[in-house]
């Protein structure tokens, strides 16, 4: 990455004819970097230059997210949505900012910003997939939004979703996506359905140590000691020995 810094720090310095696009790509190398301010300052200079290119204030967006500056975060987002209409990654990460702010432990769950940031957030990840309904990373974020806010059916159909479109996914692994699942139809008391689901997942990853502890859970609520067992078993196996000491012995 130092070698591409220097490579579009040299078009600059030569007044190339996209000067814009050359600071928005040292911009992104920053970013790979993690040199956020320093992103920044190049978005910034892009953007000065009267660039309307989206990625530019996406991309500014996201350093500002990682630096911890929610206002300037949601503000690029929001811009690059005025910018081009139907670019449906803008829409996705104003959803996923609001969505990170829930986990404040500042923040109580069901006051007022509560519901307002979960409000929010719903209804732009609602945009993204209505702008692409093959959108599988909006559907399995929007799904953990569900659950976070104890809406468990409507996580279970977004999470089938997600899985529909699994080949366009970049942000989640099918492994977590039937895991959740899993998660999702024990809260629902499907419970023959939740061990499918996490028996898929452990499937798909034998050493997934928490699937292993959940399918044996939903196994004692179904009674079935051995098989409940079994699993804590293989979870005191993988390291985690609580659950087995608690049931099993």
């Amino acid at each position: 990455d130092n070698s591409k810094v220097e490579n579009f720090t040299m078009a600059i310095n030569l007044n190339c004819k996209k000067k814009d696009l050359a600071y928005i790509n040292r911009g992104l190398t920053y970013g790979r970097m993690n040199m956020h301010q320093q992103a920044i300052l190049d978005f910034n200079k892009a953007i000065d230059m009267g660039t309307e290119y989206v990625e530019a204030y996406l991309s500014r967006g996201k350093a500002y997210e990682l630096l911890g500056d929610f206002n300037n975060a949601y503000f690029n987002y929001k811009k690059a949505t005025d910018v081009d209409p139907n670019f449906v990654k803008s829409y996705f990460n104003m959803g996923e900012l609001l969505q990170n702010r829930l986990k404040d432990p500042d923040l109580e769950v069901g006051s007022r910003l509560y519901t307002e940031l979960s409000y929010k957030a719903f209804a732009y990840y609602t945009i993204a997939i209505t702008k692409n309904p093959q959108y599988s990373d909006a559907y399995f974020k929007r799904g953990n939004l569900y659950m976070m806010t104890e809406i468990y059916d409507k996580a279970l159909e977004d999470y089938n979703n997600a899985i529909e479109y699994i080949s366009n996914a970049e942000l989640f692994t099918e492994v977590e996506a039937y895991y959740n699942k899993g998660y999702a139809k024990d809260k629902l008391e499907f419970y023959i359905g939740s061990i499918l689901d996490y028996s898929w997942a452990i499937n798909l990853n034998p050493n997934f140590l928490d699937a292993y502890i959940n399918r044996g859970i939903v196994y004692v609520k179904m009674k079935k000691r051995s098989e409940a067992c079994d699993d804590f078993r293989q979870a005191c196996m993988l390291g985690e020995c609580e659950v087995y000491n608690k049931f099993c012995k």
